[in-house]
């Protein structure tokens, strides 16, 4: 399995932290003001589309103030100066970005394939906070020219606090990829078809994400999270013969402390 591949997993768990972002009103509430450093220790576990299983445990280490944030596996720069409390605008890099890429010995549906690379993707996000529903809003590219592809991804989630110590995330998601994308991550090349396998060129394509982050308060800065989630592949996707399954769902455990 991939370097990349494997810390592409630690996505399925950013989602967690990302969950946090409501939450530090529970932790500002202690007393922490300012830039704060977050750590800790996430586990997941999650299927491929090529038919794989992907289970890892990754550290987790981030800094974020007023102007950015920084940790593993992205870096985001915040744009205060054209935001407000309620719609942000922020720029964003994701350094094992794309689709996680594969090696060839990572499902036997692959084997003959080369391998595809990760990537490092960049673009611009933003968010919009409301009563009822935050939404956010990502477009990216892929910088490093390995599939050249770019992506768009709208989401909708909704934080809300029970029993005090629980905080409950549902989020629905939809994520385009246009054709370069699709074409390099699930295409099939004119060398790499067999009997079993035909050519295959990918089509954009729209994905449909769903999930819901539980986040457990067991003291002022410390945090257990619970992240479930499962995606819909779209039919670009879906229809190549290198594809295994449509339906793709995940598990992620966590624990965080804020400082």
């Amino acid at each position: 399995m991939t370097t990349s591949r494997t810390l592409r997993g630690s996505l399925a768990l950013a989602v967690c932290v990302a969950a946090l972002q409501p939450a530090q009103t529970l932790a500002q509430e202690g007393g922490l003001r300012g830039g704060s450093f977050t750590v800790g220790l996430f586990g997941f576990q999650g299927d491929t589309a090529y038919g794989f299983t992907e289970t890892a445990a990754v550290p987790f280490v981030e800094y974020e103030n007023d102007h950015f944030k920084i940790g593993v596996p992205s870096v985001d720069v915040k744009l205060p100066w054209i935001s407000s409390e309620q719609l942000s605008f922020g720029l964003t890099v994701d350094f094992f970005g794309g689709e996680g890429g594969y090696e060839a010995g990572d499902a036997p549906i692959l084997n003959g394939m080369a391998d595809r690379d990760g990537g490092v993707w960049a673009g611009a996000t933003m968010g919009w906070r409301s009563d009822l529903v935050d939404l956010s809003f990502a477009a990216m590219t892929d910088v490093t020219g390995d599939s050249d592809g770019s992506s768009f991804k709208l989401e909708a989630s909704r934080s809300f606090v029970a029993w005090d110590r629980l905080m409950i995330t549902p989020k629905l998601a939809a994520v385009w990829l246009d054709d370069n994308a699709v074409d390099y991550y699930y295409g099939v090349r004119a060398g790499e078809a067999t009997a079993s396998r035909a050519q295959y060129s990918g089509s954009s394509t729209v994905n449909v994400e769903g999930g819901i982050t539980f986040g457990y308060m067991l003291a002022e800065r410390h945090m257990l999270l619970l992240d479930l989630g499962v995606t819909k592949l779209g039919s670009g996707i879906a229809d190549s013969p290198i594809v295994v399954d449509d339906m793709l769902t995940k598990v992620g455990l966590g624990y965080v402390f804020k400082f």
